[in-house]
Formats: C-alpha cells, structure tokens, sequence
C-alpha cells in the first residue's frame, strides 16, 4: 500500500504515514506508535485512513482532495459496502443497525480529526462497543456503522471506485467507476489468492517493481502482458478499468523517476 502511494505521488507532495500494526509487529514500529496521544493523535487535523490490504491506483492527493465535498457537519467520508441489495451483507445479516440501505466500509476513510475530538469521538464509540459487541461481526467496520446510524449527517460519501473489492465484480459489475478504479482493496485474501487474478497481479506486480524504473514498461505493461484473457473471472474483464488512471499518469517511453 505504501509502495503504491509513492509510485503515484507524481509531484512529490509530503506524505506523512502512521502504521498501525498487530502485536506480534509492534516493535517493528514502535517509533511510529510513540506518536499517538490519548485521543484521536491530537497534533493531526486530518488523516486518510486505509486498510494494509490496499493499493493505490491514483495519486493520493485525488482522495484527499474529498475533504473539500464535507459540509459543516461531516467528519468522516466512507464508500459504500455494496452496490447491490441482492448481494449487500449487511441488509441481509447484520444484527445491528448500520448506515444507510447498504452499510459503509472502513477499509478506505477519511477522518477530520478536528471535529472527531470536537463530537467527543470516544464517548460515542465505546458505549456502541459495550451494547453490540457480541453481535460484530467486522470489528471496527461494524462500530462505524452503529455510529453513522445515529448519526447520518456526519458522514459524506464517496464512490466504489475509491474503495473497490472483488465484491464489486466477482459476480457482475455493479461499480460503474466511470473514471476508472482509484484505490483497490484485496480484502479476504484476494491479493494473495489466484480467485481473482487481476487483484493478485496488481498487488505482486507493484510489490516487485522497483523504484526509479519506468512505470509503463515494468507496472502497466507487466499487467497487460501478464493477464491471461479470455478469462473466467470477471474481475479480469474489468482490466481497462483497472489501468484506466495508471495509464492517464504514465504515458508509454515516458520515463520518470519515481522517489
């Protein structure tokens, strides 16, 4: 996910990242953990917060620019977690109640910390932790969607082609993404699973590139090259979505160091 957002952060903008590990990674990153304070990491007005199973396929500062759409109330901006009723999970089995017809999902979200510490953040979560907490499912995902429930106008909304998964094209396209998918999530193992192999090939490829080589020759061509078409996945079908942006950003035989 890291290596993504470099390769994509074509102005070489300042991009501040804060790790958030298990356990048994802590002290890979304790220095990084030194930095949280009490509540909602405090010297920070805002931050987009993404899963460690994503990879950007568009510039970061494309998402970021989303916090400009929040009204006065908002404080948070989340995708969908389905387009589709027939397939949504949590209008079909959740036991709690969650945001909208479809429920939202916390794998990509943008978070102004200033008003979460404002609406007092931590005296809403925890009591909707202590009243639901057998009845999770999806962990954190869950508590969000308790909380926009009651809350509804604190939470903006962006498209699925910011927070794409396998869900939206394993069974059909139900993500229009008319300009293309812009994050990719491979939740549920799907970057390191051959079920849909668009989502591995796009995860390995950018987790074997190599910095200051051509993006188009060794990231987008490597893909083309590589995926196996016709094939039975759907998701594959899909592949000039997948690079639509890469493409718009990289153009063939030109070179850019990428740092």
């Amino acid at each position: 996910m890291i290596k993504s957002a470099i390769i994509f952060n074509r102005n070489l903008s300042p991009l501040r990242f804060v790790v958030i590990a298990e356990e048994k990674l802590k002290l890979n990153f304790m220095e990084k953990l030194n930095d949280w304070q009490e509540s909602l990491l405090q010297h920070l007005d805002a931050v987009l917060y993404v899963d460690s199973d994503t990879v950007f396929l568009s510039p970061v500062q494309e998402i970021w620019a989303m916090f400009q759409n929040f009204n006065a109330s908002q404080f948070a901006g989340m995708a969908p977690e389905h387009e589709d009723t027939n397939a949504g999970w949590y209008n079909r089995f959740a036991r709690h109640p969650y945001y909208g017809e479809l429920g939202v999902n916390s794998g990509v979200m943008l978070m102004n910390l200033t008003r979460m510490r404002d609406f007092r953040w931590e005296e809403h979560i925890l009591p909707i932790y202590r009243e639901y907490r057998l009845q999770l499912v999806w962990g954190d995902q869950d508590i969000l969607n308790v909380l926009f429930h009651y809350n509804p106008d604190r939470l903006y909304i962006f498209p699925c082609d910011w927070n794409y998964r396998a869900d939206h094209c394993m069974y059909m396209s139900v993500c229009d993404a008319p300009d293309g998918v812009k994050i990719i999530h491979g939740n549920r193992g799907y970057f390191h699973s051959r079920a849909q192999p668009i989502f591995n090939l796009i995860y390995s490829t950018i987790e074997e590139y190599t910095f200051q080589t051509d993006v188009y020759s060794n990231f987008i061509r490597t893909i083309e090259e590589s995926l196996v078409l016709p094939s039975n996945s759907n998701c594959d079908k899909l592949l000039d979505k997948f690079l639509l942006n890469p493409r718009k950003h990289f153009k063939e035989n030109q070179y850019e160091e990428v740092t």
